[in-house]
C-alpha cells in the first residue's frame, strides 16, 4: 500500500503522462474486470465536478481499481460526497483525498453570474455554491476559492478525516485542472 506522499507522486507522474500524450496503453476485457469482483484498494479519492470534461481516471492515467472519484456538479462537497469519501478512506485503505476544480465550470460561473435554474434542485446547486461564494475577495478566483472552500468544509463535516490527518495516515490536498493544457496544479 502506498503512503500518502507515494499516492500524490502517483497522481502527478499520471498528469504528466496525460499532458505529453503518453498514457498507458490500456485495453480493458472483461478477465480484466475480474480482478476486482471481490474488492477494491483504490490508493486516492478524487472529489472532483461532475463535468463530462474532467475525467479523473484519464487525466491521472489510473487503472480500473485506483481511483475512488466523487463527481458532483461545482465538486461541491455534500454530506453524502463526505460520507462516500470516509468510506473510501476507512474501509477501502485511500491514502489522498483531492478536491478538484477546473477551469470554465459551468456551476461556479452560474453561481457568480447569478444565474436562474429552472428546477428546485438545480437552483439550489447554484445557490449553495453562490452562498459559500459571496465573501472572497474580489480579485480572487472563483475556481480556486470554491475548491479552498470545499477543501475546508469537507474536513471540519469529518472527524474521522481530522483523526486520520492528525496520525498522518492520508493527506488532503486540492487541485486545479486546466482544461487548456491538461495539467493539473496542486496547491
Amino acid at each position: 500500500m502506498l503512503t500518502p506522499k507515494e499516492a500524490l507522486q502517483k497522481l502527478i507522474d499520471g498528469n504528466k503522462r496525460f499532458t505529453k500524450g503518453e498514457l498507458k496503453e490500456k485495453t480493458y476485457k472483461p478477465e480484466d474486470l475480474k480482478k476486482h469482483i471481490h474488492g477494491q484498494r483504490p490508493y486516492a479519492v478524487i472529489a472532483s465536478c461532475s463535468d463530462s470534461r474532467v475525467i479523473p481516471e484519464r487525466i491521472f492515467d489510473a487503472d480500473i481499481g485506483e481511483l475512488f472519484v466523487i463527481r458532483l456538479a461545482g465538486n461541491i462537497i455534500t454530506d453524502i460526497a463526505t460520507g462516500s469519501i470516509e468510506y473510501a478512506v476507512q474501509f477501502l485503505g485511500a491514502k489522498l483525498v483531492v478536491i478538484l476544480g477546473h477551469n470554465y465550470c459551468g456551476a461556479v460561473d452560474a453561481a457568480i453570474n447569478n444565474v436562474e435554474g429552472q428546477t428546485k434542485s438545480l437552483q439550489f446547486l447554484i445557490d449553495e455554491i453562490k452562498n459559500e461564494l459571496k465573501d472572497i475577495p474580489e480579485n480572487a478566483c472563483p475556481i480556486e476559492e470554491n475548491i479552498i472552500i470545499q477543501l475546508e468544509k469537507f474536513i471540519k463535516k469529518s472527524p474521522l478525516i481530522e483523526e486520520y490527518l492528525s496520525k498522518e495516515k492520508i493527506n488532503v490536498v486540492k487541485a486545479f485542472y486546466d482544461l487548456d493544457d491538461g495539467s493539473v496544479r496542486f496547491f
